[in-house]
Order: structure tokens, then C-alpha cells, then sequence
């Protein structure tokens, strides 16, 4: 007896979403990405490092992992990692707002909880990109910290034997622009 179930299933990849219509049985899928039919014969085996399907006809080998909810494919050198939604959850992915990455090179942040053991700047002074701060120690383990970018010491938040929390500002910083990037006519 063939066992046979449908899924609906929404992807990202690389921006762009992609809607699943999947009909499945023992001997494969049929799968519809955004209207366009493929027909899917073969096994997934969990657990196997390659899997092989034919896709249409054609036999194709694939890597399929999963981690944390995400699936990463990876074919010819090319990986691609997505997460497989329900509508519903795509339609609320859709909603939430994209993550900026905030520029931090104008600030030391304590990377972990610890104590300022040394500190090497005081305000004002000038600093090259990759400078060295101050060192943390944090699990009888010392770390130093530096500068990202060129840059010119504002405002020092900490002297040494100060105890530091997670994610703390440390040091405030005044980036120098580069001033071959100025475009003021």
C-alpha cells in the first residue's frame, strides 16, 4: 500500500522566497517550486553524508545537514542554507524587521564578564587600526582588546581593577573618516 502526504512549505534563499507544493509517496515527490513541476524519485536517508535523487529524470547527488533548524544543501561546491516554514510562519518572518548590524568601531565592548587588569589609552590619545587597549581577564584567562579602526581615545569608562559585566562600553571612540572616501566637492 502506498502512503502518500502533501506538505506546504515556504523557503528562503539567498532573499528570495520560494513556495513548495510537495506531494509525496515510497517512490519519491512531486514538487512544485513557485508553479515550475519537478518530480523527485529516490529515499531521503538520514544520516547519509551524500544523498542521490533523480530530479526529473536526471540522477543528482546532493550533501543535506541539519542544524538548528536550518537545512544547508551543498552540490558542486555550492551550499545554500535555508529554514523549511509554514505559511504561517512565513507570513510573520516577513513581518519582522531585518537586523542592521551596528557599527561598533567607535566603541570597546566587553566581549564577557571579568576584571580591566591593564589599560593602555587615555583620552585623546590617537590610535592606529588594531591597537591595543586595555587587557580583560576573564577566567583566570587574560584578553586583550583592540581598536577596529583608526581612531582618536574620547572617553575612558574604566580604570584598571575595575570588575567589567558582558557587552559593557569600555572605551568611546572618535573614528577618523578616511579622508580618501570623502566625496565634498
Amino acid at each position: 500500500m502506498t502512503k502518500r502526504m502533501k506538505f506546504e512549505y515556504f523557503v528562503t534563499i539567498e532573499g528570495e522566497s520560494f513556495e513548495l507544493q510537495i506531494d509525496a509517496d515510497d517512490q519519491g515527490a512531486q514538487i512544485e517550486v513557485n508553479g515550475n513541476p519537478y518530480r523527485i524519485e529516490g529515499a531521503f536517508n538520514p544520516g547519509a553524508g551524500v544523498q542521490q535523487f533523480a530530479v526529473n529524470g536526471e540522477l543528482m547527488s546532493f550533501r543535506i545537514t541539519e542544524e538548528d533548524d536550518l537545512l544547508t544543501l551543498s552540490r558542486h561546491g555550492r551550499e545554500v542554507r535555508t529554514r523549511a516554514m509554514h505559511r504561517i510562519e512565513h507570513q510573520l518572518q516577513s513581518l519582522m524587521p531585518e537586523k542592521i548590524e551596528q557599527d561598533t568601531s567607535s566603541m570597546v565592548i566587553s566581549p564577557m564578564p571579568g576584571k580591566v587588569l591593564r589599560l593602555y589609552v587615555k583620552p585623546g590619545d590617537r590610535l592606529a587600526a588594531g591597537a591595543e587597549v586595555c587587557v580583560l581577564e576573564a577566567m583566570k584567562m587574560e584578553n586583550v582588546l583592540y581598536t577596529e579602526k583608526e581612531c582618536t581615545v574620547e572617553e575612558v569608562l574604566v580604570a584598571a581593577g575595575d570588575t567589567v559585566e558582558a557587552d559593557q562600553l569600555l572605551l568611546s571612540l572618535n573614528v577618523d573618516l578616511d579622508e580618501s572616501t570623502d566625496t565634498t566637492p
